[in-house]
């Protein structure tokens, strides 16, 4: 279009204005938008050809004389000397377009809030925090440690894009699978067979026997027509019903560790790679006697996430006592202690009776726990 970067709209009275119109034709000067009126006419044109219409004017009387500029170069002649007025936005949008690579806030899709905590607490280990600028690499690496951190997770992403890191994740719903190259299935305890699911190989139990610990369930080799072994891989899972006893000595007399009351704590500034402590919460960090807690939460200002995150540390100071026991709470504390010792060899197992049994000896509470419960006992071997 005519114009867009310097135009100006003139008008010419008196004189002969019909002759400068010839003389603007003839000279190919581009004037737009032509309106006569009583005097003479106004009309559009580049600014560039406005000073070659003074001389042909005067040579024929007429009276020109600019009414309004538009365009670009007149836009930017308004800011002549007051260059910083546009740096300023040009320079905004510079450092915006740079913020993108920054983290500023972080959004997280799991499935329950103690797993975001936990998630939470791994990436600013690793720091990725509002304040860093991750790369690819930085996000792969993230994902392959958070999943050896996390073996409960199925899946894990991290996406990274205009200033908000995006973490998505779900729980596995697979059942372990097991090693490749299993010749045997073995019983990693006796019971009674439940349920026998054979997955590879061929099966030398059947449910409703008896099996001790150490038999074979489900064997890997197998016979051709003719009576050769063949080697081959076992794998499969079997319920069975199971009895065990576990025992537990707890004394009465403990020593536990209570705090005192006694608090300390510091707090700092962490963004773009620096940290900023405040010299008004700072103190000497603690003796070993203290125990250090370490919170961050991303900041703000009136709702919109900044690149920072507030990092406060509390040190609570502890005392080491003697405590006595009565022998409910020892009796409690051994229960808790056996349970957990049934957990942490069959994650599966399901409760059927359970028999409790307990006397004193000497200052110990000796705990017996008698219990049926059924649970996949299936080992591989091979």
């Amino acid at each position: 279009m005519a114009g867009l970067f310097a135009a100006v709209q003139f008008t010419a009275r008196g004189g002969r204005v019909e002759r400068l119109l010839d003389w603007c034709v003839a000279q190919g000067v581009p004037m737009q938008r032509i309106c006569p009126n009583a005097e003479g006419f106004t009309a559009w044109l580049p600014a560039r050809y406005y000073r070659r219409l003074h001389r042909p004017a005067r040579r024929y009387g007429v009276q020109i004389r600019v009414n309004r500029k538009r365009g670009l170069w007149f836009f930017l002649a308004r800011w002549r000397a007051r260059w910083g007025l546009l740096a300023g936005p040009l320079a905004f949008l510079l450092v915006l377009h740079l913020a993108g690579g920054i983290i500023w806030s972080v959004q997280y899709n799991v499935p329950d809030p103690m797993l975001k905590k936990q998630l939470e607490a791994q990436l600013f280990s690793q720091n990725l925090q509002p304040g860093a600028a991750p790369t690819q690499a930085d996000l792969q690496a993230a994902e392959q440690a958070l999943l050896k951190q996390c073996p409960e997770l199925g899946w894990i992403t991290l996406n990274f894009a205009d200033g908000r890191l995006t973490v998505e994740c779900d729980r596995s719903r697979d059942t372990p699978i097991q090693p490749a190259g299993a010749k045997r299935i073995a019983a990693g305890e006796s019971g009674r067979l439940l349920a026998l699911n054979v997955q590879s190989g061929i099966a030398v139990k059947r449910v409703g026997q008896t099996v001790t610990a150490g038999e074979t369930l489900i064997e890997g080799e197998k016979l051709d027509r003719d009576g050769r072994a063949v080697p081959g891989e076992a794998a499969g899972s079997a319920m069975a019903l199971v009895q065990k006893q576990f025992r537990c000595d707890q004394p009465l007399t403990v020593a536990a560790e209570f705090p005192t009351g006694r608090l300390r704590r510091s707090e700092a500034v962490e963004g773009l790679g620096q940290r900023l402590d405040l010299p008004w919460y700072t103190k000497q960090e603690p003796d070993s006697r203290w125990q250090k807690k370490t919170t961050r939460e991303p900041l703000s200002l009136f709702g919109f996430a900044l690149p920072a995150v507030s990092v406060r540390t509390l040190w609570v100071e502890y005392d080491r006592q003697e405590i006595r026991l009565t022998q409910e709470q020892a009796a409690a504390l051994a229960a808790w202690a056996c349970r957990r010792q049934l957990r942490q060899e069959h994650p599966d197992a399901e409760l059927r009776t359970e028999e409790k049994e307990q006397r004193l000896n000497n200052d110990v509470l000796q705990y017996v726990w008698t219990v049926q419960f059924e649970a996949d006992i299936a080992v591989p071997e091979a």
